[in-house]
């Protein structure tokens, strides 16, 4: 929320929203490709921190059970906010609908800041900030793409690198015929 406040107050002119964890690895061209993507919001989904190969991304079906793809880029409904993309229309959007907090700065002072990104209980499941916002943007009409053919890697106790969601996308497809 406070670099949603610091894009929307400081940078007016900037028109796209990036978000990069530290601690995923990718190659340089993945962010020039998500800036080239001509959708709102786009990401690119790294694996898990786990052994198993696995991405923590909810993928939309069509009638027939197979994803939506166009473009190259797949349709999701949740994705992680490790590497993503956001054009300044959305954020904008997002946040006029959302709900104020009073935030205290270095010098004392207290700023307004939208919360964009909530947290919190979903019925009886606790989500995290990613999911939150993905939400709002199905409510909002927005749509989620992702890229699949990117290589990231994860690093934690060690470093995890599995491909890329295309492989895993790939893997499905023949296990499902």
């Amino acid at each position: 929320n406070r670099l949603v406040h610091l894009f929307l107050t400081n940078f007016p002119d900037a028109t796209d929203l990036f978000f990069i964890d530290d601690d995923v690895g990718w190659d340089a061209t993945a962010v020039v490709r998500l800036l080239e993507a001509g959708d709102d919001v786009v990401a690119g989904v790294y694996p898990h921190k786990q052994d198993k190969r696995s991405f923590p991304v909810d993928l939309e079906a069509v009638r027939g059970g197979d994803i939506v793809e166009v473009d190259g880029l797949v349709q999701a409904s949740n994705v992680p906010a490790g590497f993503l993309r956001i054009r300044r229309s959305v954020i904008e959007k997002i946040a006029f609908d959302s709900p104020i907090y009073m935030e205290p700065q270095a010098d004392g002072s207290m700023v307004t800041v939208r919360d964009v990104f909530q947290m919190g209980r979903i019925g009886d499941r606790w989500y995290g900030e990613d999911v939150y916002f993905c939400r709002r943007l199905a409510e909002a009409g927005i749509k989620i793409w992702v890229d699949p053919t990117f290589t990231f890697t994860h690093t934690g106790r060690k470093q995890w690198q599995h491909g890329t969601l295309a492989d895993a996308i790939a893997d499905w497809r023949v296990k499902r015929k």
